[in-house]
C-alpha cells in the first residue's frame, strides 16, 4: 500500500495548495491568476481517476471565473467537462443555457433549461428561464405559459414578474402587465427600473384606451 499512499498524499497536498492559491487570487480579483491555478490543478496526473469530485469542482470554478471575465467559450468548455463528470447536476445545464441565452441562441438555451428541469422539476427560476428563451425564440404562447407557471411557483420573484409583464406588453395586454409590475413594485419598493417600467406601461395604456372610446 505504501507506493500508492505516497503519490496520493502528494496529490492531495498539491490539490489543497492550488485550491487555496486559486481562492486567494480570486478574492484579490486576479481572475487570470486564479484560472491559471485551476488549469494547473486539472493538469495534475491522476486527478480525474483519484479525485473526480475535485476535478469537477475545478472545472466549475474555472467556468465561473471565465463567465465573470466574459469569456463564454472558455466557460462553455469547462461547464461541459464538469457536466461529463457529474451529469446529474442541474446547475451546469442552467449555466450553459444562460451562456447560450447571452448569444441569443434561444433554441440551444431552451434545450439546456429543459435538461435542468428534468433533474430539478418545477424550479421557479429555471421554468422562468425556459419560458423567456422560448418566448424570445419565437414560441410565444408556450413561453408565456411557462412564465405564468413560474409566477405561480414564486409570485414574489420580481424578475419573473417583470419578464412576464414584458411578454404581455409585447402582446398588447397592458392592464395585465401593469398589475404584474405593480406587484413587483410592492415586493421591491423604490426599485427605479420597475418604477420606470410602470410609468412606461401607464403612458402606453392611456392612448390605447382613448382610441377605443
Amino acid at each position: 500500500m505504501r507506493p500508492r499512499t505516497r503519490p496520493m498524499s502528494k496529490l492531495r497536498t498539491e490539490i489543497e495548495r492550488l485550491f487555496r492559491q486559486a481562492d486567494r487570487l480570486a478574492r484579490a480579483n486576479d481572475r487570470q491568476g486564479a484560472i491559471g491555478c485551476y488549469r494547473e490543478l486539472l493538469d495534475l496526473e491522476g486527478l480525474v481517476e483519484e479525485a473526480p469530485l475535485v476535478a469537477e469542482c475545478a472545472h466549475w470554478g474555472l467556468a465561473e471565473l471565465a463567465i465573470e471575465a466574459g469569456d463564454t467559450e472558455l466557460a462553455e468548455s469547462h461547464l461541459k467537462q464538469a457536466m461529463a463528470l457529474n451529469p446529474e447536476e442541474p446547475g451546469y445545464h442552467t449555466e450553459l443555457g444562460l451562456i447560450y441565452n447571452s448569444r441569443a441562441d434561444y433554441l440551444a438555451a431552451a434545450e439546456q433549461f429543459e435538461a435542468s428541469l428534468k433533474l430539478r422539476p418545477d424550479h421557479p427560476q429555471t421554468v422562468h428561464l425556459l419560458g423567456w428563451a422560448l418566448f424570445m425564440g419565437g414560441e410565444r404562447a408556450r413561453g408565456r405559459a411557462l412564465l405564468e407557471r413560474a409566477c405561480q411557483l414564486d409570485d414574489c420573484d420580481i424578475t419573473i414578474l417583470n419578464d412576464l409583464a414584458v411578454c404581455l406588453t409585447e402582446e398588447g395586454q397592458w392592464d395585465k402587465a401593469l398589475a404584474l409590475v405593480e406587484r413587483a413594485c410592492a415586493v421591491d419598493p423604490g426599485n427605479r427600473l420597475l418604477e420606470s417600467f410602470r410609468e412606461l406601461i401607464v403612458h402606453h395604456r392611456k392612448p390605447a384606451r382613448g382610441s377605443r372610446s
